[in-house]
């Protein structure tokens, strides 16, 4: 018990320390508070990582409270969210981006260190078998909020923080089908997690029986 609530505690923590020290580079860069927050939220694994590091400080906070169904659909759904970030930034984006010194180091952490240790504590830590396929619907609802927001967005500012959504430059139409692909993305990845907690829960049960 812990060694799980230190584990929480420190990714929280690390994802947060990230997201004020790139914060902190954007204020440099962009030229002011303002400009450099407008920026930063304009990336979904920014999102991503907000209510990562408020969902692991509240797990190791409450790490006493037992493991409700509720409690384990969501840490599932941080859990994929980020996976879905880091396999997205390495399919789509990572061949054009080349960050070098200390964005070199947030990048690596944003979109793999933090991934990969969530993937781990869920993994070895969240109780298994208790996940259902219609959880998958919910966990849709941050990226479906923040496509809405990055279309706003980009009707107000005229800038995209990704390619495949520049409206400008493909037009609505193919950044909703763009949108509908991505979904699609989510919901096969979201039940890949429902079947592989059903799997781990079933082997757990068989080791734990007599």
């Amino acid at each position: 018990m812990p060694g799980t609530r230190l584990s929480f505690a420190l990714l929280g923590l690390l994802s947060a320390a990230t997201l004020s020290l790139q914060f902190w580079l954007n204020i440099d860069r962009r030229g002011g508070v303002g400009p450099a927050l407008v920026s930063m939220l304009g990336f979904f694994s920014i999102w991503t990582h907000l209510v990562l590091s408020a969902v692991c400080l509240n797990v190791a906070v409450r790490i006493d409270k037992a493991w409700s169904d509720a409690r384990i659909s969501l840490v599932t759904a941080v859990t994929y969210l980020i996976v879905f970030v880091g396999l997205a930034y390495e399919i789509l984006l990572s061949a054009d981006h080349n960050p070098r010194g200390i964005f070199f180091v947030t990048n690596l952490l944003l979109h793999y260190v933090v991934p990969l240790g969530m993937l781990a504590l869920w993994l070895t830590v969240v109780p298994k078998g208790r996940l259902r396929f219609a959880s998958v619907l919910p966990w849709l609802a941050l990226p479906l909020v923040y496509f809405g927001y990055v279309l706003v967005r980009g009707e107000l500012t005229g800038r995209y923080p990704y390619f495949f959504l520049n409206v400008d430059r493909y037009g609505y139409g193919q950044v909703l089908l763009t949108a509908a692909w991505f979904t699609l993305a989510f919901v096969a990845l979201g039940a890949g997690f429902v079947v592989l907690d059903r799997l781990l829960g079933r082997r757990r049960r068989q080791v734990e029986a007599p």
